[in-house]
């Protein structure tokens, strides 16, 4: 089969890109020909291509500003391709992907992944009237059309229903999954268990408003603790900064900007905790790391993956509060016994249930066979 991803493919867009990375790796290992064909944005840097995937790139133009991943290149591109593909894959909902597919009638060949994108939180603000049109005019009747709607966890099965007023036919749950041979853990024992570790993108969904007055309170109990910060700023570093001046932070608080390679496999093997007080979360990968390298999490009950965490006890699950989000962070700084299990039990959840050539073979078989059909 020939399988097109379409998306803005950097290191950016965050776990979507590593979603796309995965899945593209796997279908090519099982013959298929991929293609990820991604609309450029300015200050993004592209994220690494699996070896014998095609990654097709195109430069945005002044309507990408309003339309995301708005690009006649990439129109152009799939018009003369659309016989040939058998599967056009796209990531993430209210973009220009939605419109070409419907233009060009390829429902049929189309699964849409949600990627968190129809959480309430995403209607909060100016974009609601917008998104209430969209709907109404567009998007409601192109997800009825689709061959499959793809999402992570029960949570987004609920965004879905809620959206559209019912629980759709052509809709499947299968969570994301890491690679568990690609770290090596360490032990508790070896870690700056002091040490507090952010690493994504600084924006508001993320739950900064949240993360910054708990680690105040942290630090009142607390004074030896360091919070790192990496990632690319996508609206937040100023609030960040403003905060730590305003509390006299800076010592306490480290923006180190975005990090890949090694220098972030280091951050999550040496650092103490892995913090995401997020708003709202798919299946995050970046969680999914954080476990993978056997790197103690506190997270909010607003990710995908939160209801997994609390079975396994794989994680400290706080509510959205920073006097809640602080409790859970210093229960894991001060409790041993809590400290060393929350690794373990990490590590067996990633085994028995998102271990990632499981869920890619689930996805396979569960999502592309219906396009064999």
């Amino acid at each position: 089969m020939t399988i097109y991803h379409i998306l803005t493919y950097s290191y950016e867009n965050g776990g979507t890109s590593k979603f796309v990375a995965d899945l593209a790796s796997f279908q090519r290992e099982k013959g298929d020909i991929v293609k990820i064909l991604s609309t450029n944005l300015a200050g993004h840097t592209t994220y690494p291509v699996p070896e014998g995937v095609e990654l097709i790139s195109f430069e945005p133009e002044t309507l990408t500003k309003v339309i995301p991943l708005y690009s006649s290149a990439l129109s152009d591109y799939v018009v003369a391709h659309e016989k040939e593909v058998d599967v056009i894959h796209l990531h993430c909902l209210w973009n220009f992907g939605e419109l070409l597919v419907d233009k060009l009638n390829l429902h049929h060949k189309t699964v849409v992944t949600i990627h968190g994108s129809l959480h309430p939180y995403t209607f909060k603000g100016l974009v609601y009237y917008k998104r209430l049109v969209y709907s109404k005019w567009f998007q409601k009747n192109f997800l009825r059309k689709v061959k499959l709607i793809h999402v992570n966890h029960n949570g987004e099965v609920k965004d879905v229903t809620d959206y559209l007023g019912y629980k759709p036919d052509n809709m499947e749950v299968i969570p994301n999954g890491t690679d568990l041979q690609e770290v090596k853990v360490t032990p508790p024992a070896d870690r700056r268990r002091n040490e507090l570790l952010y690493i994504g993108r600084l924006h508001h969904k993320k739950g900064f408003e949240i993360l910054m007055p708990a680690f105040k309170l942290v630090l009142a109990k607390r004074p030896d603790a360091k919070l790192l910060i990496a990632g690319p700023d996508d609206g937040m570093l100023e609030y960040i900064e403003n905060f730590c001046k305003e509390n006299g932070m800076q010592e306490q608080v480290q923006i180190l900007g975005t990090v890949t390679g090694e220098p972030k496999k280091e951050l999550f093997s040496k650092s103490g905790i892995f913090v995401l007080p997020t708003y709202s979360e798919g299946f995050s990968l970046a969680v999914l790391e954080a476990l993978m390298y056997g790197l103690p999490a506190v997270v909010s009950d607003q990710t995908g993956l939160s209801p997994l965490l609390e079975d396994y006890n794989a994680a400290v699950v706080a509510d959205l509060t920073p006097e809640a989000y602080a409790k859970g962070l210093l229960d894991v700084l001060n409790k041993d016994e809590l400290y060393n299990a929350l690794p373990e039990n990490g590590l067996r959840l990633l085994r028995e249930k998102l271990e990632k050539n499981q869920v890619c073979t689930v996805f396979n078989r569960q999502v592309y066979d219906k396009f064999r059909s």
